[in-house]
């Protein structure tokens, strides 16, 4: 698998979860989370007979989860927070400070 570049001129069309965080800025947590939630698509390659293979996860879904998070409202609305709808007496534990 290549590195990516500097400049991320041509990045890969499937990146390893490592390789994927730095592309994104995302955490690695963030990113097994939003596999679970199949929010990014990855794929597990098995070598035959082995048990253990590599997760990668696929730019181009990447790239979509991202660009749809742009203009949302909410601060948090990766995980669905609720922060762009809080009034300004209130703070995200509901009370005011």
């Amino acid at each position: 698998m290549s590195k990516i570049t500097e400049d991320n001129t041509h990045p890969p069309a499937w990146f390893t979860v490592s390789e994927a965080a730095r592309y994104s800025g995302l955490s690695i947590a963030l990113l097994y989370e939003l596999i679970k939630e199949d929010c990014i698509v990855s794929s597990t390659v098995l070598r035959p007979g082995r048990r253990r293979g590599r997760r990668l996860i696929q730019r181009g879904s990447l790239d979509t989860f991202i660009e749809e998070g742009i203009g949302k409202g909410s601060v948090d609305n990766i995980r669905g927070g609720a922060a762009g709808n809080l009034d300004s007496t209130e703070t995200k534990g509901g009370t005011a400070e």
